[in-house]
């Protein structure tokens, strides 16, 4: 399956950008841009086009990237990738709790999405 329709879920804003026209530029469809994550909940869900979803962990709003993850994950194959500042033992034991597609570390470099979606897309 090739990944082609992504979701970013990302409270900085100058970072979700960067990361949208990046994402665009390499040739994927950026679906929708949040930085709440229910509202990204909320897309995901009516959306059904999605091959792949890229949060921060601390979002904007109520709801954590962990837990929207959670949610997706529960409901259907799409891929998460986690993307964090957060280096800490807790955080990183929450993470592979839910078993991400990755775990990708701020500051974010575009070869390391890159091959990390290209690994998906060859596994999926």
């Amino acid at each position: 399956m090739k990944i082609q329709n992504i979701m970013i879920v990302e409270d900085e804003a100058i970072l979700a950008m960067d990361l949208q026209h990046f994402l665009k530029r390499e040739g994927y469809n950026v679906e929708g841009v949040f930085a709440d994550g229910n509202r990204a909940l909320d897309f995901f869900v009516s959306s059904g086009n999605l091959d792949l979803v890229i949060t921060d962990i601390y979002l904007s709003g109520e709801l954590d990237g962990i837990e929207m993850a959670k949610v997706i994950m529960r409901r259907s194959n799409v891929p998460v990738i986690f993307i964090t500042g957060y280096r800490d033992f807790l955080t990183i034991s929450k993470l592979t709790e839910i078993n991400p597609a990755a775990i990708i570390f701020k500051p974010i470099h575009s070869h390391d999405i890159i091959r990390h979606i290209h690994n998906l897309s060859v596994s999926l």
